[in-house]
């Protein structure tokens, strides 16, 4: 018997090793932790835990509302807490029913915090945290050493609405999403994204001109919403070009001695590991993607004088040149920057004082194999793999709940491909490791609960 909490994950690449840390240090405390995919029904039975979710959002009020009836008690930390628009963010990420509604508001940091007050000014269930994957990051911080041949570069790409799984159909879900509260709204994306083709285009060049040039071997990492097959044209051409967003996030900055990026989260995630930042963006846009994250990098107009920059740097003070200073920036809106505090102890704290049950242990029987999750799935492969299923399905289902269904298995292994064990295994035991327990390799006992999920408790 032991008191359950729960870490969904939406996206495996983004969220899956800080959630993995925090698993290990909560079952450490004794608990018996869920991680999975937040769309797997093993979810949907739970009960009277502790659920912590990535986001207060209004397209979450129902699934939130289910948990609390379910007798969860409810903490959130919005993955996307850091770097938002106010307005857009208020209407689209706040929820005030959500925000009332949750037992555990977890905030980034001051301006974070600020923001959730103008909606939802009640004091007693907000609490400034900081980030988990910023606690895993500052444990492995880099040294940085000059490479000796070729520089060794990460290409962060986040254009899901220039080269997404859904083939412009991206529209249609932020529709049905009430991402557009008006006429005005939708079309001041549409300029969104044709700024957003501008960037990109510097980002294809950038590759297209590394990939000829002796110095530089480059890895892609496409977001997962991005089809990554656009990119994969570029590793058939090119000896010195390779497409991964499969590995570990952490794994690749620390393979690389330099990233570039264009408003991604992932370049403070880089300078947290000591790791060299460039940012990409061309001049003359109206109205582009929030820029927040290049306030830590060295940022170029061109892909032509990014590339320079990289091939004049002979050492690796050159290489770092230009790096803007970032600890104040940082420490304002992210509380455990640096490591000053550190964001899982403060939220297991709080979790430790709630009044949770003790409960069965969690087996691999409790999930159903017929939910609309997995309904979907199964239709999806099928679709895919046979004409004539697919056919049928054409005409029982309208078109666009077709063109979805199609690309639905798709898009969750691009999420959130089904769970390797024994991958899972052998983090736990390298967090484990990292954390300096002496009996790393059998001190957590990991199982399967369905494809898409598992339990980690301590080993008795």
């Amino acid at each position: 018997m032991k008191k359950l909490i729960c870490l969904p994950v939406e996206l495996y690449q983004r969220e899956m090793y800080p959630k993995l840390y925090m698993a290990v240090m909560a079952a450490e405390r004794g608990f018996q932790v869920l991680v999975g995919y937040h769309n797997d029904s093993v979810f949907v039975k739970i009960k009277d835990g502790f659920y912590f979710y990535k986001d207060h959002a209004v397209c979450s009020e129902k699934r939130l509302e289910a948990q609390k009836k379910n007798g969860m008690i409810l903490g959130v930390l919005d993955e996307e807490g850091l770097i938002y628009d106010e307005e857009r963010y208020i209407r689209l990420r706040a929820s005030k029913k959500l925000l009332d509604m949750i037992d555990y508001v977890f905030l980034w940091g001051g301006r974070q915090s600020k923001t959730i007050e103008k909606v939802s000014p009640i004091p007693n269930n907000k609490f400034v945290v900081g980030s988990p994957k910023f606690d895993y990051y500052f444990l492995n911080k880099k040294v940085l050493t000059f490479p000796k041949n070729r520089i060794n570069v990460l290409v962060n790409t986040r254009f899901t609405y220039v080269h997404g799984y859904r083939r412009g159909g991206e529209l249609d879900v932020l529709r049905d999403l009430g991402f557009f509260a008006t006429k005005e709204d939708e079309l001041d994306f549409l300029s969104f994204i044709e700024d957003d083709k501008k960037i990109c285009y510097q980002f294809e060049k950038l590759i297209e001109t590394m990939a000829f040039d002796g110095r530089f071997n480059l890895t892609v990492r496409p977001h997962p919403a991005e089809d990554i097959g656009y990119y994969q044209k570029y590793e058939s051409l090119y000896e010195w070009v390779k497409v991964n967003n499969s590995d570990s996030l952490m794994e690749q900055l620390l393979a690389n001695d330099v990233m570039v990026h264009d408003g991604c989260t992932t370049a403070i995630e880089a300078r947290a590991l000591g790791i060299p930042v460039m940012g990409l963006r061309p001049s003359g846009l109206t109205n582009p993607y929030n820029d927040y994250a290049n306030n830590f990098s060295l940022n170029f107009e061109s892909h032509k004088d990014l590339i320079a920059h990289l091939s004049n740097s002979k050492n690796l003070f050159d290489l770092c040149e230009g790096q803007p200073s970032v600890d104040y920036e940082a420490s304002i809106n992210i509380e455990n920057w640096d490591g000053r505090s550190k964001a899982i102890d403060n939220i297991l704290d709080l979790v430790d004082r709630a009044k949770l049950a003790e409960q069965k242990i969690i087996k691999n029987y409790f999930c159903s194999k017929f939910s609309i999750f997995e309904i979907k799935c199964f239709l999806s492969k099928k679709a895919n793999s046979y004409k004539k299923i697919e056919n049928i399905l054409s005409i029982i289902l309208p078109k666009k709940k077709m063109s979805a269904l199609m690309s639905y298995q798709a898009i969750i292994d691009a999420k959130y491909p089904k769970v390797d064990i024994d991958v899972i295994k052998s983090e736990v035991a390298k967090i484990s490791k990292m954390i300096s327990f002496d009996d790393f390799s059998e001190r957590f006992l990991v199982t399967s609960v369905s494809d898409y999920s598992f339990l980690i408790i301590k080993s008795d």
